[in-house]
Parts: structure tokens; C-alpha cells; sequence
């Protein structure tokens, strides 16, 4: 799934194997567009037999042929599709194969969900570098201006009138005040 407009997500086609590209047919899918929008929609598996013969063929470097079935399945974790898958066969699927790729679909949005959460990771991590090193550089830049800051305190201020000042500063608090006590005596 393309999550690039979360208000309309779309499937785009990413591999296939023993697949022509045709030039009618699209790459990009919404969801409840067509047979792979659908599963997406529905989040259910869907079973085609007897497939018309124009429909799409299975090519190889011997021949060609339609296949007898087609069968989409939805990759959800959690109950988000992530991906759909679509197959063809020249055979019907039984349903020990249909078991079998139920199955096999969990495996394999639990292995997406993993990459995607790596991913995620990986990019929140890089983020994270980042900011520390701008954080570091922006510290040794306020490290650099204190000391310059410093230097021109010392170059304004004669060494003297530093002392004086804190002389006057440090008498200058008031003392602290003894309380006498009244005598007793008559």
C-alpha cells in the first residue's frame, strides 16, 4: 500500500513474476478499484475459476496459456492491508493450496509490518543523530560565544575595579543581627 495520501490510499503494482507488462493495464489501484482494489477493500480473498481465455496469460519461453484460476489475496496485519498478492494457475486451487496461502499471507505481513517498523526505526534513529549533532554544534557555538563574551568582560574591566567591586559587594551585605538578651540582674 502507498500511504503517500492517507486520505486516499492506493495499491502500486511492485513485482510480479513471469509477467507481461501490457499497455492497457494500470499500476496504480485504488482501494475497491478493480479485482486487487477490491481484496483490499473487503480484506477477504478472492477466487476466480474459469477464467476467460483473453483474459491474461501465463507466458513462458515455450508457449502461452490463460490460466484456469486466478486467486487475489490480501497481506493485513492487525487488520491494515499492506499488500495484495494475485496468482494464477493453469489448475484449480484446491483447498489445501487455499490453506496453504492463507497461511503463507500471515507470514508475510508479519514480515512486512517487521521491515516497516524497522524502517521506521532506522528513520526516527537518523533523526535523532541528527538533531544531537545540531544540538552539539549549537552548544559549542554557545560555549564559543561565552568565551568571547569573557575575554571582552576581562578587556572592559581593569583587574582592579573587578576586586574593588567584589570587595564592595562582599562587605557590603548587611551583618547579621545578635539579640541581646535582657539581664536578669537588679
Amino acid at each position: 500500500m502507498d500511504a503517500s495520501d492517507p486520505a486516499e490510499p492506493v495499491l502500486r503494482y511492485q513485482a510480479g513474476y513471469a509477467y507481461r507488462a501490457r499497455r492497457n493495464l494500470a499500476n496504480l489501484f485504488r482501494v475497491g478499484e478493480g479485482l486487487v482494489g477490491q481484496c483490499a477493500l473487503e480484506k477477504e480473498r478472492i477466487l476466480l475459476h474459469n477464467v476467460p481465455g483473453d483474459y491474461v496469460a501465463i507466458t513462458s519461453g515455450l508457449g502461452e496459456a490463460p490460466p484456469l484460476s486466478i486467486v487475489v489475496l490480501p497481506i493485513a496485519f492487525e487488520g491494515v492491508v499492506l499488500a495484495v498478492i494475485e496468482l494464477a494457475s493453469f489448475e484449480r486451487f484446491s483447498p489445501i493450496h487455499l490453506d496453504f496461502l492463507d497461511q503463507l499471507t500471515e507470514s508475510i505481513a508479519i514480515v512486512l509490518n517487521t521491515i516497516e517498523a524497522t524502517t521506521r526505526t532506522e528513520m526516527l534513529l537518523e533523526q535523532s543523530q541528527s538533531m544531537a549533532g545540531e544540538l552539539q554544534t549549537q552548544q559549542e557555538e554557545l560555549r564559543h560565544t561565552n568565551e568571547e563574551l569573557e575575554e571582552k568582560a576581562r578587556l572592559c574591566w581593569p583587574s582592579g575595579t573587578r576586586r574593588s567591586s567584589a570587595r564592595t559587594t562582599r562587605w557590603s551585605r548587611p551583618a547579621a543581627r545578635s539579640r541581646r538578651r535582657p539581664s536578669s540582674s537588679p
